[in-house]
């Protein structure tokens, strides 16, 4: 069984790409593939064989009608080797598709403090998911329910930052500046979250982006301080950040209606 599927697949979902999982379920009589083989397939890519021939060609272009919304309602197909497909083996393989469609980028926040708990009901009343990391679980159960709210309970905030969708926003403030620092250089290294802001003061700043500049890190994905550093109570600074967060929304590709909605946020906060 090809073992290494799985960290493909890893990689592809914190990506943000959409693919599916092919696995062989059953085989009888003579064929070019064992029972339990994987193989996943994305739009532009595959990883992995069920066998090559004419089996992987029908395969290939199954899951790839999974990806386009356009396969029938059944998830398992039986190929009949000789029969079906011209194949001189001449045996059955009876596959099974599982599509796993890529995740919409979050706004991210790590820490669940005073600011988190003034700007988290802000950031909910935009058209986006919204994920919260703190090693705190009484601070992260006093944000308010939601159905976009995600809680995550994590000792290391910078473990969290792996998991991500591709394309999300982060804003760290957690109650520690190590955990800050690191939670900063794991999210640029990722390379694909467009938007690290971090609170904090000026020198905070310059003491930041010596260390991450030291660690080969790119910074321009990195804002800090966000909010007015002349604001001092949590709602102040979480009314400003909000607005600096609307401002990089209002940039970024987005459908109208999300546009819209944080434009109007905008308007309101400024």
């Amino acid at each position: 069984m090809n073992a290494d599927w799985l960290s493909t697949a890893q990689r592809w979902r914190t990506a943000g790409r959409s693919f599916v999982i092919v696995t062989v379920l059953g085989v009888r009589g003579s064929a070019p593939v064992e029972a339990g083989r994987k193989m996943l397939v994305s739009a532009d890519n595959q990883h992995g064989t069920v066998g090559g021939g004419r089996l992987e060609q029908e395969v290939l272009a199954e899951a790839r009608a999974w990806l386009a919304g356009t396969a029938g309602p059944k998830a398992i197909a039986a190929w009949n080797l000789g029969a079906r497909l011209g194949q001189c083996c001449g045996g059955k393989v009876v596959v099974h598709y599982e599509l796993l469609a890529a995740r919409e980028p979050v706004i991210a926040v790590f820490g669940a403090g005073h600011v988190a708990q003034e700007l988290i009901p802000i950031l909910l009343r935009l058209p986006h998911r919204v994920l919260c990391v703190d090693s705190r679980p009484d601070w992260l159960q006093r944000l308010p329910a939601a159905d976009r709210l995600e809680l995550v309970e994590e000792e290391d905030p910078a473990d969290a930052a792996a998991d991500l969708p591709a394309g999300s926003l982060a804003l760290v403030m957690t109650h520690r500046h190590d955990a800050d620092l690191a939670a900063s250089a794991a999210l640029l290294a990722r390379g694909d979250i467009p938007f690290v802001g971090v609170i904090g003061s000026g020198s905070k700043a310059a003491r930041f982006r010596r260390a991450l500049a030291a660690k080969g890190l790119d910074l321009g994905a990195f804002a800090c301080p966000i909010g007015e550093q002349t604001a001092k109570d949590p709602a102040s600074v979480a009314i400003m950040i909000a607005a600096r967060l609307c401002r990089e929304l209002a940039g970024a590709e987005a459908p109208d209606s999300a546009k819209n909605a944080v434009k109007s946020l905008l308007a309101e906060l400024m």
